[in-house]
């Protein structure tokens, strides 16, 4: 029986390998197709995602294919993943064919936010960081446990002006119409674990890019 097994076993083996060679002769692939790029119509959007964790120093991107003209737009729910509501730390990177998304992108809502309950008020685009090796402007994002607590007025971190975890960019300037365009993600967190000694995950919601 077992010398049965192993010679049944033997010629599987060989039948694959028989496979794989003719596939490379052949010019045949062996690896998987690269995954093509999404398709973004005239007046409609894509999808790219619905629910995403990204965890310091990580990063996403994806391909796709613009319409020949419109206004695109990217938009997102973010937040830093946190047992509470805590301030606004700027890790977030996001890049369109590897140029950053800045505050001139923003159009949903004022490039500051404003705290009511404990005063203050900071910019969504900066570099808080700078002390402990932030190496430029990145988005702020709010630790939170939730997508709603900073948005709730009684919170100590309350977000006055907009909601808190919402961005909608206008990124038109940065896209090659008609072509396939990068648009990736970024967690540079790494300065906030070197502050704190917290590694910071950045969750992501209805990431989603739009062509009017």
């Amino acid at each position: 029986m077992n010398a049965a097994l192993r010679n049944a076993s033997r010629a599987v083996l060989l039948a694959l390998s028989a496979g794989l060679t003719a596939c490379a002769e052949a010019g045949g692939p062996l690896a998987p197709e690269p995954e093509q790029p999404r398709l973004l119509l005239a007046n409609s959007s894509e999808t790219l995602a619905t629910g995403l964790n990204l965890s310091n120093g990580s990063s996403v991107s994806w391909n796709v294919s613009m319409p020949a003209s419109g206004t695109i737009r990217l938009s997102l729910d973010a937040r830093i993943n946190w047992s509470s509501t805590a301030g606004n730390s700027t890790i977030f990177e996001i890049k369109v064919n590897g140029t950053p998304v800045t505050a001139t992108h923003l159009y949903n809502k004022s490039s500051s936010y404003t705290y009511p309950n404990r005063g203050g008020t900071e910019s969504y685009y900066a570099n808080r960081g700078s002390a402990w090796g932030q190496a430029t402007s990145y988005w702020g994002l709010f630790w939170s446990p939730d997508f709603t607590a900073n948005n709730t007025s009684s919170d100590y971190y309350y977000v006055q002006g907009g909601n808190a975890y919402t961005f909608v960019f206008t990124i038109s300037g940065l896209v090659n119409y008609g072509q396939v365009n990068t648009i990736q993600l970024v967690n540079q967190g790494g300065w906030v674990q070197t502050a704190t000694g917290n590694s910071p995950t950045i969750v992501l919601r209805d990431v989603i890019v739009t062509a009017s």
